[in-house]
């Protein structure tokens, strides 16, 4: 879902995306697969129940986030 979000062209006018987003697409790609592969771990693993878990899924799903953000999301 993530990829589709932003289709070639797609950062043209007003946005909240950099332009390295384009420039960099292998970059994005593989920082959106990880944000993909880490959300589908911490469903998982919020239906386990284990609550320890759980908080280091969602810190290991977050640090996705920031990631992606720091480099291909501008400021507000």
């Amino acid at each position: 879902m993530t990829l589709s979000m932003f289709p070639k062209g797609s950062g043209k006018g007003r946005t909240k995306s950099k332009q390295s987003i384009w420039e960099n697409w292998s970059e994005y790609e593989s920082a959106a697969n990880n944000f993909e592969r880490e959300s589908a771990k911490l469903a998982e693993v919020a239906e386990s129940g284990d609550m320890e878990a759980l908080a280091k899924q969602v810190r290991a799903t977050g640090k996705t986030c920031s990631g992606c953000h720091r480099n291909f999301r501008k400021r507000d």
